[in-house]
């Protein structure tokens, strides 16, 4: 089995086994694999938390002394073999993921924000089913995505069962236009979505 090819944390959660659920978190543009590890506490106790660290060094791109998943240009659009490379290096991950916790998860989410965000919708759109579900908090969906999923529509519906999309997705406001119970509400879809294996949203806000 390999191991997974990107620097990161984990928190591992009470009573783990092959029954446990793994809730993989990406940070943003700029900051690095201890960014998300303050949520840990709105996750269930038996749930795990791992944190990988973006491949990318950000201040070549002007991002400050954090990590990066890929150059940003403009609008919806990523330089596609940067977002591309992460991609890949987050299959490798993932796949080395039951080594890392030390067991076999029942169940694999994946997250993000801002530019993780964005990373994990890719994801969950390019490789259908690979992951239970996808939380999206201020990122977008990357022009490239779309151009390489023919019958993606440019605005994602509420139900992916609308799109024949097999990973459900959260959607949920950008930081300017977040209600105050935002959070609380992602949690409630996150665990009635492992729950029943059914439910889809995505986030939708302006470029990071």
């Amino acid at each position: 089995m390999p191991g997974p090819t990107l620097e990161h944390d984990i928190v591992r959660g009470s009573n783990v086994g092959d029954t446990s659920t793994v809730a993989v978190l990406l940070h943003g543009r700029g900051s690095d694999k201890h960014d998300l590890l303050g949520l840990r506490p709105l996750l269930p106790a038996d749930w795990s938390l791992v944190t990988p660290r973006a491949p990318f060094p950000g201040a070549p791109w002007g991002y400050g002394p954090g990590y990066a998943w890929y150059r940003y240009l403009e609008e919806d659009r990523a330089q596609v073999d940067t977002l591309e490379e992460s991609l890949v290096l987050l299959d490798d991950f993932l796949a080395g993921l039951p080594g890392a916790v030390g067991f076999e998860p029942r169940r694999v989410l994946l997250g993000g924000f801002s530019h993780g965000g964005t990373v994990g919708l890719a994801y969950a759109i390019t490789r259908p089913g690979a992951v239970a579900a996808a939380i999206n908090f201020s990122g977008f969906l990357a022009a490239w995505v779309g151009s390489t999923s023919p019958g993606l529509p440019r605005r994602l519906p509420r139900s992916s069962g609308a799109t024949g999309l097999a990973t459900p997705r959260f959607r949920s406001p950008s930081p300017s236009r977040a209600a105050p119970d935002y959070d609380a509400r992602a949690r409630t879809w996150w665990l009635a979505t492992t729950a029943s294996g059914t439910g889809s949203r995505k986030k939708k806000s302006p470029p990071p």
